[in-house]
């Protein structure tokens, strides 16, 4: 159940690491977005494969503000719709435990009724037996 939110994160995540590699929108290359940041200049890394740790610093905060984003949209959904199979885990089993709860005092209930009836028509057949006994003595 909780694939599509995992997919989407995923998402969020690529969209983000891409616009952070190729410089999409406002925020430069690693290496200037880094710059920008530390309000100072430095040569790039020898190998374009290696980052310095302190280019990270936007990665990691535009990681921060997608999940921020993606918690926000997760506690709307959470909220609205419980009974759409977004809810969490332990709310679907509070639910389900309910629901179970309910259903057994009403087999309680229809159980108790029978139980009433079956006495009662056990008290009736007493009673005609006893008639039937009383005219069975008549005809003798």
């Amino acid at each position: 159940k909780e694939v599509p939110k995992t997919l989407r994160l995923l998402q969020l995540l690529s969209v983000a690491a891409s616009k952070f590699k190729f410089g999409g929108g406002a925020t430069a290359g690693p290496v200037d977005a880094g710059n920008k940041v530390k309000g100072k200049t430095r040569k790039p890394p020898a190998e374009p494969s290696s980052k310095n740790a302190s280019d990270m610093l936007p990665v990691l905060e535009c990681l921060a503000r997608c999940m921020t984003r993606v918690q926000a949209v997760h506690t709307a959904r959470g909220d609205q719709r419980q009974d759409s199979g977004r809810a969490s885990p332990a709310r679907e089993l509070e639910r389900a435990l309910k629901e179970k709860q309910e259903r057994y005092e009403e087999e309680v209930q229809i159980r108790k009724r029978h139980e009433e009836r079956v006495a009662k028509l056990e008290e009736e057949a007493a009673q005609e037996r006893l008639r039937l006994k009383e005219r069975v003595a008549q005809l003798e």
